[in-house]
């Protein structure tokens, strides 16, 4: 629903706008950390289970996956580019070592698409990938 069962436990009235700001994100960053990991464990799990169809690795798997609506969490490092074309009619990409006039940023394309469909993305250091490689996704 969007909204914590925790708060600030202070009068906010106390407070100038730059120290609740401060109280509030402590609060925030927090659960969005234990949501991250417990999204983490549970791609490792789908990985280590044997469900290779629930869990991609690569952006041909998750570009794709996320233009048909089919990802519901998406790991992408947050310093990542990659330019390629999208054919939503083979639903493929083409990975372009240099930039081309009409390319894509893929990691941001499948992250869109991912958000515009309901799931979940986390820009993360690349080493914080829980596959460790250049993207990690949980299929529907």
């Amino acid at each position: 629903n969007g909204i914590l069962d925790v708060g600030i436990p202070k009068n906010p009235d106390d407070l100038s706008d730059t120290q609740i700001q401060h109280e509030a994100w402590e609060i925030v960053s927090a659960e969005m950390e234990e949501t991250r990991e417990k999204d983490e464990q549970r791609f490792l799990q789908i990985r280590g289970n044997g469900h290779s169809e629930k869990a991609a690795t690569s952006l041909e798997e998750t570009a794709p996956a996320a233009f048909n609506k089919r990802l519901d969490t998406l790991f992408v490092p947050k310093d990542g580019i990659k330019w390629g074309a999208f054919d939503p009619a083979a639903s493929e990409i083409q990975i372009h070592q240099t930039r081309h006039t009409s390319d894509l940023e893929l990691f941001n394309f499948a992250s869109a698409h991912t958000l515009q469909n309901g799931g979940k993305v986390y820009a993360v250091e690349r080493d914080r990938i829980p596959s460790g490689s250049e993207v990690a996704a949980i299929l529907r």
